[in-house]
Protein backbone atom coordinates (compact mmCIF):
# COMPACT_ATOMS: atom_id res chain seq x y z
CA UNK A 1 0.00 0.00 0.00
CA UNK A 2 1.09 2.76 -0.93
CA UNK A 3 -0.31 5.32 2.31
CA UNK A 4 0.20 9.55 2.34
CA UNK A 5 0.76 10.09 5.91
CA UNK A 6 -0.54 13.62 5.29
CA UNK A 7 -4.14 12.20 3.39
CA UNK A 8 -5.18 10.14 6.52
CA UNK A 9 -8.78 10.87 7.80
CA UNK A 10 -8.41 8.67 10.43
CA UNK A 11 -6.14 6.51 12.34
CA UNK A 12 -7.33 4.11 14.47
CA UNK A 13 -9.78 5.61 15.83
CA UNK A 14 -11.84 4.54 18.78
CA UNK A 15 -16.13 4.46 17.09
CA UNK A 16 -16.68 4.44 20.68
CA UNK A 17 -15.32 7.65 22.10
CA UNK A 18 -17.04 10.62 22.44
CA UNK A 19 -16.09 14.30 21.34
CA UNK A 20 -13.25 13.19 18.77
CA UNK A 21 -14.68 15.29 15.98
CA UNK A 22 -16.83 18.43 15.34
CA UNK A 23 -19.88 16.41 17.19
CA UNK A 24 -17.61 13.35 18.33
CA UNK A 25 -18.68 10.21 17.76
CA UNK A 26 -21.23 9.76 19.96
CA UNK A 27 -19.95 7.22 22.38
CA UNK A 28 -20.78 4.39 19.98
CA UNK A 29 -24.26 5.82 19.64
CA UNK A 30 -26.34 5.65 16.73
CA UNK A 31 -26.11 8.64 15.03
CA UNK A 32 -23.82 10.29 11.72
CA UNK A 33 -19.91 11.40 12.39
CA UNK A 34 -17.45 13.13 10.29
CA UNK A 35 -13.78 12.20 10.81
CA UNK A 36 -12.20 12.87 13.80
CA UNK A 37 -10.43 16.18 13.48
CA UNK A 38 -8.04 14.64 16.45
CA UNK A 39 -6.35 12.47 13.38
CA UNK A 40 -6.43 14.91 10.71
CA UNK A 41 -10.73 14.56 9.92
CA UNK A 42 -10.41 16.71 6.89
CA UNK A 43 -8.40 17.04 3.58
CA UNK A 44 -7.75 20.67 2.42
CA UNK A 45 -7.53 20.53 -1.27
CA UNK A 46 -7.16 23.97 -1.70
CA UNK A 47 -3.78 24.01 0.24
CA UNK A 48 -1.92 27.27 -0.61
CA UNK A 49 1.74 26.27 -2.41
CA UNK A 50 2.91 23.63 -4.39
CA UNK A 51 2.98 20.56 -2.42
CA UNK A 52 6.39 18.00 -2.29
CA UNK A 53 6.48 14.76 -4.75
CA UNK A 54 3.95 12.50 -3.84
CA UNK A 55 5.61 9.24 -2.20
CA UNK A 56 5.93 8.49 1.48
CA UNK A 57 7.63 11.71 2.39
CA UNK A 58 5.28 13.92 0.16
CA UNK A 59 1.78 14.48 -0.07
CA UNK A 60 -1.14 13.63 -2.14
CA UNK A 61 -2.74 16.77 -3.97
CA UNK A 62 -2.12 19.99 -4.93
CA UNK A 63 -3.58 23.50 -5.10
CA UNK A 64 -6.35 23.22 -7.46
CA UNK A 65 -9.64 21.55 -5.97
CA UNK A 66 -9.40 18.97 -8.89
CA UNK A 67 -5.77 18.40 -8.05
CA UNK A 68 -5.72 16.86 -5.04
CA UNK A 69 -4.28 13.30 -7.02
CA UNK A 70 -2.29 15.09 -9.30
CA UNK A 71 -4.31 14.25 -12.19
CA UNK A 72 -5.51 10.84 -11.34
CA UNK A 73 -7.87 9.47 -9.31
CA UNK A 74 -7.17 7.99 -5.97
CA UNK A 75 -8.29 4.76 -4.02
CA UNK A 76 -10.00 5.33 -0.54
CA UNK A 77 -8.62 2.76 2.24
CA UNK A 78 -10.61 2.08 5.22
CA UNK A 79 -10.25 -0.95 7.59
CA UNK A 80 -11.46 -2.13 10.27
CA UNK A 81 -8.33 -2.68 12.98
CA UNK A 82 -10.34 -3.71 16.38
CA UNK A 83 -13.70 -5.54 15.71
CA UNK A 84 -17.14 -3.97 16.13
CA UNK A 85 -19.18 -4.80 18.89
CA UNK A 86 -22.72 -4.51 20.50
CA UNK A 87 -25.38 -5.85 22.17
CA UNK A 88 -27.91 -5.35 19.17
CA UNK A 89 -27.24 -5.60 15.35
CA UNK A 90 -25.14 -2.46 15.17
CA UNK A 91 -24.09 -1.33 10.97
CA UNK A 92 -21.61 1.05 10.28
CA UNK A 93 -21.80 2.72 6.87
CA UNK A 94 -19.07 5.23 5.63
CA UNK A 95 -19.87 7.61 3.03
CA UNK A 96 -16.61 9.65 1.33
CA UNK A 97 -17.96 13.51 1.29
CA UNK A 98 -16.60 17.11 0.57
CA UNK A 99 -17.64 20.38 2.29
CA UNK A 100 -16.42 23.82 2.64
CA UNK A 101 -15.14 23.47 5.54
CA UNK A 102 -12.63 21.57 7.46
CA UNK A 103 -15.33 20.59 10.10
CA UNK A 104 -17.01 18.76 7.05
CA UNK A 105 -19.94 20.77 7.86
CA UNK A 106 -21.20 23.50 5.62
CA UNK A 107 -22.38 22.59 2.01
CA UNK A 108 -22.00 18.85 2.83
CA UNK A 109 -22.27 16.71 0.04
CA UNK A 110 -21.97 12.84 -0.56
CA UNK A 111 -19.68 11.76 -3.21
CA UNK A 112 -19.37 7.63 -2.64
CA UNK A 113 -20.80 5.67 0.10
CA UNK A 114 -20.21 1.96 1.34
CA UNK A 115 -24.02 1.10 2.51
CA UNK A 116 -24.49 -0.13 5.95
CA UNK A 117 -22.21 -3.14 6.81
CA UNK A 118 -23.61 -5.46 9.90
CA UNK A 119 -21.74 -5.98 12.84
CA UNK A 120 -21.06 -9.62 12.02
CA UNK A 121 -18.88 -8.87 9.23
CA UNK A 122 -16.77 -6.09 10.50
CA UNK A 123 -14.21 -7.95 12.51
CA UNK A 124 -10.47 -6.89 12.71
CA UNK A 125 -8.94 -6.48 9.04
CA UNK A 126 -11.90 -6.08 7.17
CA UNK A 127 -11.72 -2.98 4.57
CA UNK A 128 -14.72 -1.78 3.17
CA UNK A 129 -14.80 -1.96 -0.78
CA UNK A 130 -15.00 1.55 -2.47
CA UNK A 131 -14.71 2.50 -6.35
CA UNK A 132 -11.91 5.37 -7.53
CA UNK A 133 -12.48 8.73 -6.21
CA UNK A 134 -14.52 11.07 -8.13
CA UNK A 135 -12.08 13.12 -10.56
CA UNK A 136 -13.61 16.42 -9.91
CA UNK A 137 -14.18 17.27 -6.03
CA UNK A 138 -16.52 20.46 -5.82
CA UNK A 139 -16.03 21.24 -2.45
CA UNK A 140 -12.59 22.31 -0.84
CA UNK A 141 -12.08 20.18 2.59
CA UNK A 142 -12.59 15.70 2.25
CA UNK A 143 -13.37 13.41 4.51
CA UNK A 144 -15.22 10.13 5.87
CA UNK A 145 -19.17 10.45 7.14
CA UNK A 146 -19.67 7.30 9.37
CA UNK A 147 -23.27 6.17 10.21
CA UNK A 148 -23.81 4.06 13.36
CA UNK A 149 -27.13 2.42 12.78
CA UNK A 150 -29.62 0.14 14.49
CA UNK A 151 -27.95 -0.37 17.58
CA UNK A 152 -25.16 1.47 20.15
CA UNK A 153 -21.55 0.33 19.17
CA UNK A 154 -19.74 -1.12 22.24
CA UNK A 155 -15.96 -1.44 20.66
CA UNK A 156 -14.18 -0.90 17.51
CA UNK A 157 -11.52 0.68 15.63
CA UNK A 158 -11.44 2.06 11.99
CA UNK A 159 -8.21 3.55 9.62
CA UNK A 160 -9.01 5.56 6.64
CA UNK A 161 -7.36 7.44 4.39
CA UNK A 162 -6.43 8.63 0.74
CA UNK A 163 -3.62 6.57 -1.26
CA UNK A 164 -2.02 5.83 -4.39
CA UNK A 165 -2.65 2.16 -4.61
CA UNK A 166 -3.90 -0.97 -2.97
CA UNK A 167 -2.29 -3.95 -0.86
CA UNK A 168 -2.88 -6.71 -3.39
CA UNK A 169 -4.19 -8.75 -0.23
CA UNK A 170 -6.45 -8.30 1.90
CA UNK A 171 -7.41 -9.69 5.43
CA UNK A 172 -11.21 -9.36 4.99
CA UNK A 173 -12.44 -7.87 2.50
CA UNK A 174 -15.80 -6.20 1.98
Amino acid sequence: MSQDKNAMFDIASDLTQAGVSGTGFGAGATGAYTSPSNTGGSYDCAAAGVPSAVGPSGTIGGPLLHDYGRGRRLRLYSQIVLAVTSAGAATLQEDFICADTPDLVTNQQSLLNTGAVGKAALVAGYRFRWSDTPGVIPRRYIGLLYTIGAATITAGKVTSGLMLDVDDHADVLG
